[in-house]
């Protein structure tokens, strides 16, 4: 199955692996867990990222400084 989102949080929770596609050239792909990094999504998104843990352990990723 495919899916898109922007949201790297849902693609985490939901996709085993993931590529990641900005200006419509791909800039990575592979496992959701080792990809999906603060420097990968600040890469992709021009932005900071921090991570954040819940009790459980998941992590979810915040805009950042």
């Amino acid at each position: 199955m495919l899916f898109t989102t922007h949201d790297p949080n849902q693609a985490l929770r939901h996709a085993d692996r993931v590529m990641m596609i900005r200006a419509g050239r791909m800039l990575a792909s592979g496992v959701a867990q080792e990809l999906l990094t603060p420097a990968s999504l600040m890469e992709l998104y021009g932005v900071g990222i921090e991570t954040v843990r819940d009790d459980a352990g998941r992590v979810a990723f915040l805009p950042g400084e």
